[in-house]
């Protein structure tokens, strides 16, 4: 681990001295862009009225170099540094910040004093070979089968947390995918995630194909010692795009969990109206939530393909709309009634000048069952963002 720890900081700091720019030499291409951000935050809890006080500065670096038509690399990096209440609060926060998750470690976390720590994490890191109608990457990258805008039952390999607004890159996994285009719009592809142990890895095929206008897939395969089936359609119904998934679990060997098998499903609806607002409408089945106590912490954290949301049923409602050309207002709510959770982020962005990005956004989260999970809270952040 530590051998994965010390390259990834060497790789960093030479991807750092990268100059910004697309650069081709020959045939011979190397690009270079990312952003820094700032995120700082107040928060105050419904249940002992604490208020806390944190900051997030992140840089992110984005290299590719593409040497010649059948060879692709690619590697991103964010690089952040947490100050703040959270930091000096939290007793393992420093273990949650070196969490990696992936068959390689590719992440470094510090502490810097009691209330700072800064991360290193690569959540891209793989070469791909391409030759006519095949593709074959290894490494850490994103294997998007999912198709809805929110939840994703089809994403076997790298769920993503809808409640952490700040990773739009969303993360990737270590795998081997291999990808062969058949005609039409066809494709198949078959994806190996590796693990230390058998039980923690994932391997599947999956299948899309358009028919008459709808995109159409079916997946199957091995998911952490159960057996995974799945499937999903995207097209329009009524000038309204429709989009479905649902992937039934089932254990492998017996296991002390009260379900032996499971359905996750989710369906949604996206409309852009006239002047421009943009809604979305999407409703969750979860089958294989967690019926035992649990608490409001680190919701950033990705659940699995098979445990999507901390409640059976999920409803999620978004909306955005173009105030002028460079101010936008957006709100997401999330209801989820079984559990009496319910959770809202309203926000609103303006674009300053060329590549210089503000957003003011609020997230509240609301209990019903104080018992179970407090009464909740809520935290106002500001969002400062510098592309290159």
């Amino acid at each position: 681990m530590k051998k994965h720890r010390i390259l990834l900081l060497i790789v960093l700091l030479l991807a750092a001295t990268v100059p910004k720019a697309q650069t081709a030499y020959g045939d011979q291409k190397l690009n270079l862009n990312g952003y820094l951000k700032t995120l700082p935050s107040v928060s105050r809890s419904f249940d002992d009225q604490s208020t806390g006080w944190n900051n997030i500065v992140h840089n992110r670096l984005n290299l590719n170099w593409m040497p010649n038509n059948n060879w692709y690399f690619e590697a991103a990096f964010r690089n952040r540094i947490f100050w703040g209440d959270n930091v000096s609060n939290t007793p393992d926060y420093l273990e949650m910040l070196e969490a990696d998750g992936g068959f390689l470690d590719l992440t470094l976390a510090r502490r810097i004093s009691p209330n700072a720590a800064f991360q290193l994490s690569s959540d891209r890191f793989f070469v791909e070979w391409r030759h006519s109608n095949w593709q074959i990457s290894l490494g850490r990258q994103r294997i998007n089968w999912g198709i809805n805008l929110v939840s994703n039952p089809n994403d076997l390999f790298n769920t993503y947390s809808f409640f952490d607004f700040d990773y739009v890159e969303r993360p990737g996994a270590d795998a081997l995918r291999v990808q062969h285009h058949l005609s039409g719009m066809s494709r198949l592809e078959l994806a190996v995630a590796p693990a230390d142990h058998i039980s923690n890895a994932v391997a599947a095929l999956y299948y899309v194909v358009n028919v008459k206008g709808y995109d159409l897939q079916v997946l199957g395969g091995y998911f952490h010692n159960r057996l995974a089936l799945g499937g999903g359609w995207a097209g329009n119904l009524s000038g309204a795009g429709f989009k479905g998934e649902v992937s039934w679990f089932s254990d492998l060997q017996k296991t002390d969990s009260l379900q032996s098998s499971n359905m996750v499903a989710a369906v949604s609806v996206d409309y852009l109206f006239a002047g421009g607002l943009y809604g979305v409408f999407e409703v969750l089945y979860n089958g294989g939530y967690n019926r035992q106590p649990a608490m409001l912490v680190n919701l950033n954290q990705p659940l699995r393909a098979d445990n999507l949301s901390l409640a059976e049923f999920a409803l999620t409602a978004s909306l955005s709309y173009p105030l002028s050309p460079i101010l936008t207002a957006n709100v997401s709510a999330m209801a989820m009634p079984d559990q009496q959770l319910y959770y809202a982020l309203p926000g609103i962005s303006w674009s300053l000048v060329t590549n210089l990005d503000l957003g003011i956004l609020l997230q509240t989260f609301v209990s019903g069952d104080q018992e179970r999970w407090g009464k909740g809270g809520m935290a106002g952040f500001v969002d400062l963002k510098w592309s290159f």
